[in-house]
């Protein structure tokens, strides 16, 4: 997205559908609009004899047309993208653009990216790019950062990553309250996963269970959370889990979805935390299991011990693309 370089911005619209952010009213003498590829920047110059009105409207006019693609967005075939950041904590500069980068930017060959010193010594970038690997930058103190890292070419892009990866960047930034709320797992629980529905209504929770002691538990779905975050339980029933076998007893006929699952034991103590499923019937569950699982090959080869946040974060974002788009399945 064009970042506005100077001037005062008294009102804004955010279009979610597009993701473009149109000014409505301005007050300025002259504004500088920043393209975040690097592209020559709009220069707009307010006299005094001209009314908000008009420059507003030609504020309008230039981001609408000239902010095609901005970062974050599913971007286009050819928006010369290699990668994105997967997170980062403090302040990393691409030397494309010389501003801090965020999470879900896109990185483009050249770019070359370092810490801005002095830094904190928890800071940190995550890099992905579509050939499936991942770069970790790290800051040991205030001047003890890894040296600076310059984006390569892609050779050989996978380009189920790249169509996985621009899906999930779309759902920023209506959904990443979701996604953070929901990447928070404990340890032996259960796992992000597609799960099959049967022809009567009853859910195969199995796959979702693999890490998961053996034993009598009590599982719930949950709608997937509003805008407001509210939940609603879809399903709720006694499940006794004997590897691969999960019986449910739910007098609740499922319907394919988008859900959250939860697990409690004999206590009532949740088991790990809440986790996203998609529920689906047999073809389409076919289907949304093989990219999954696809999925989840390629972001293993992230280094888990480092990046299980990230890992997660993007698991559970192609879970919500494919859900809302059966065509990344294809």
């Amino acid at each position: 997205m064009g970042r506005l370089a100077s001037g005062k911005v008294e009102s804004l619209l955010f279009d979610e559908n597009s993701r473009r952010r149109f000014i409505l009213q301005l007050s300025y003498t002259e504004i500088l609009i920043a393209h975040p590829t690097g592209s020559a920047p709009i220069l707009l110059t307010k006299s005094k004899e001209r009314g908000r009105h008009k420059m507003g409207l030609l504020a309008f006019l230039a981001l609408g047309l000239w902010v095609a693609a901005p970062p974050g967005s599913a971007g286009s075939a050819d928006d010369g993208g290699v990668g994105f950041i997967a997170t980062v904590r403090g302040f990393w500069i691409s030397s494309k653009t010389g501003e801090p980068l965020h999470k879900i930017d896109l990185v483009f060959p050249g770019d070359r990216i370092a810490a801005k010193l002095p830094a904190s010594e928890d800071n940190f970038i995550s890099i992905a790019l579509y050939d499936g690997t991942q770069t970790r930058l790290r800051c040991r103190s205030a001047s003890d950062c890894d040296a600076g890292y310059t984006v390569p070419e892609v050779q050989k892009p996978d380009p189920f990553l790249a169509r996985a990866a621009r899906a999930v960047l779309q759902l920023y930034p209506t959904e990443v309250k979701k996604l953070v709320m929901a990447a928070s797992r404990g340890p032996l629980g259960p796992e992000e996963s597609v799960v099959e529905v049967t022809e009567n209504g009853m859910a195969d929770l199995g796959p979702a269970l693999t890490a998961v002691v053996p034993g009598v538990y009590k599982a719930q779905l949950f709608s997937w959370p509003g805008a407001e975050g509210a939940q609603a339980t879809a399903a709720s029933g006694s499940l006794e889990w004997n590897p691969p076998v999960a019986q449910w007893k739910t007098n609740t006929r499922i319907l394919p979805g988008l859900y959250q699952l939860g697990l409690f034991d004999e206590n009532g103590t949740m088991v790990g935390s809440k986790v996203t499923v998609v529920a689906q019937f047999g073809p389409q569950y076919a289907k949304f299991q093989q990219a999954f699982a696809r999925l989840k090959i390629t972001t293993s080869g992230w280094g888990a011990a480092d990046n299980a946040e990230v890992i997660r974060q993007f698991r559970i974002g192609f879970l919500i693309a494919l859900w809302r788009d059966a065509t990344l399945a294809q």
